[in-house]
């Protein structure tokens, strides 16, 4: 099953969640295909990723339950991991995603800090948020607009704005 969509060129990638495959459907031609991740996806119970967004020709996938941010090189076909479990750790961190830049945005459902992977070097860092808001189940989906990060809300009662500039 897949959990999201990322647009890369003419291609729409299909977000892995519970399943060991990412799905590629090439919006020309019609055609899906699926690349078989078995033993490179990171195990677990529940959804791996959940969204994405691309930046530089990548889908990137926002970690669920994963404790990697997972990177699908569209051109290559390959897919690739980095690590996050010394930034943040738990269930449902992230529910949805936003490039700004070289960087893909987590929107923090779980996780009391906002995910920032820098997809050029392959980083990953974290903003506190604590202090602002607490709770499970905060934001939901992201989306870019000049140099913010809008988050929307599931439970929280507010919207998530994040300058990045």
């Amino acid at each position: 099953a897949f959990d999201g969509a990322v647009a890369v060129g003419n291609k729409v990638i299909c977000v892995p969640s519970t399943g060991d495959v990412i799905g590629t459907f090439d919006a020309t031609s019609g055609a899906l295909s699926l690349v078989d991740v078995y033993g490179t996806m990171p195990m677990g119970l529940g959804p791996k990723f959940a969204g994405g967004a691309a930046v530089d020709g990548k889908a990137v996938f926002a970690p669920a339950n994963s404790d990697v941010v997972g990177i699908f090189n569209v051109q290559r076909n390959t897919f690739s991991t980095v690590n996050i479990a010394s930034h943040v750790s738990g269930s449902d961190k992230f529910r949805g995603a936003a490039a700004s830049g070289d960087y893909v945005i987590f929107a923090p459902y779980n996780a009391h800090v906002v995910g920032l992977f820098n997809v050029p070097y392959r980083q990953f860092r974290t903003i506190d948020i604590s202090d602002k808001l607490s709770g499970p189940r905060k934001f939901a989906g992201a989306a870019a607009v000049g140099f913010r990060v809008i988050f929307a809300p599931y439970d929280a009662d507010a919207v998530g704005v994040l300058d990045v500039a």
